[in-house]
């Protein structure tokens, strides 16, 4: 479904213009090709990634870089924003290799991305090259002319208020802009009442998809607001995402465990004589009952008893009398 930005190249390649951004700006450089109508690739390189804006008959249509695809960011993009759930993205996952499609293909065909949002996401890819390629002030450039340059389906044109607009935000807002550009995907700290616009305790790039602003505007009066406190991102410190990756890699732990010592169980069961299999079966059951105890304490903190996981309908009363647990 995502198709790369066609390029049909002139047999011996040319270059219009070349130079650092220190000299000039990206501006200027966009003003220059939009007026004399060129097709092309303009290419920004700094010394680990290569940024590519692709321009047709002097409008800008897309950008990619170097290193990820139009289709990888905007996967990225959806696992990361909290429109959809992770349970979803992995049954989609299981699914796509039965219908031979693409995960992105195949969450649009279910309904769970709607084409709104879809293409709301590729502009967002888009616009963020944009804006990375602009940080990149001690790049150099480099536009190549080609005898053609196809639109991709889905992309609105970036015009030259757009380009002007984002390059006054990164002038006003340097340094806001590097962090925001960088954290599309951390947790909203506001009020309502001071940003409307954003959504408190969503991911920032989840709020411009629940808004009807283009990304630029969004992410300029983000950028200006951010600079006054009127909101801020959510960070962990290192010391809680190393806690927080040890209890998930205990929990797993314990996890495998207990269905190791589970299919045991169900193993040695076949062995026994008739007289020591409710044994094993109460013992069975007695572990499960258990287990299910310390996964609800992990979870939500509290030690629920038996009563109340029966009363919940996490348990049965069946596993009960099995297991010859007591409900005080």
């Amino acid at each position: 479904m995502v198709r790369e930005a066609i390029i049909e190249k002139i047999p011996s390649s040319y270059v219009l213009m070349a130079g650092s951004l220190e000299d000039r700006s990206l501006l200027d450089i966009v003003t220059e090709i939009e007026i004399s109508k060129y097709n092309g690739i303009l290419k920004i390189t700094n010394n680990s990634t290569e940024y590519r804006l692709f321009f047709r008959e002097g409008a800008l249509i897309y950008a990619d870089n170097s290193k990820d695809s139009l289709e990888h960011c905007a996967l990225d993009m959806i696992k990361n924003s909290g429109i959809i759930s992770m349970e979803t993205i992995i049954k989609s996952e299981r699914k796509k290799n039965t219908v031979m499609k693409t995960l992105l293909e195949t969450l649009i065909d279910d309904g769970k991305i709607s084409i709104m949002v879809y293409s709301k996401i590729m502009n967002a890819v888009v616009r963020r090259h944009i804006i990375k390629a602009i940080l990149n002030k001690n790049s150099n450039f480099i536009f190549e002319s080609r005898i053609n340059v196809n639109e991709v389906q889905g992309i609105k044109p970036v015009s030259m208020n757009d380009i002007k607009s984002i390059e006054q935000t990164i002038a006003r807002y340097p340094e806001e802009t590097r962090i925001l550009t960088d954290s599309l995907y951390s947790e909203v700290i506001s009020s309502e009442a001071a940003t409307p616009y954003l959504s408190p305790r969503k991911s920032f790039i989840h709020s411009f998809l629940m808004t009807e602003y283009d990304f630029f505007r969004f992410f300029s009066m983000a950028a200006a607001d951010f600079a006054e406190k009127k909101w801020s991102l959510k960070s962990k410190s290192r010391v809680e995402t190393v806690l927080e990756n040890i209890a998930i890699y205990s929990f797993r732990t314990f996890t495998v465990i207990v269905l190791v010592i589970f299919f045991y169980l169900i193993a040695m069961t076949q062995t026994f004589d008739i007289p020591n299999d409710n044994y094993c079966r109460q013992s069975m059951f007695f572990l499960r009952l258990k287990t299910i105890q310390s996964v609800t304490l992990f979870e939500s903190g509290q030690k629920k008893s038996v009563k109340e996981l029966l009363e919940s309908g996490v348990v049965r009363q069946k596993d009960l009398d099995f297991s010859k647990i007591k409900v005080e």
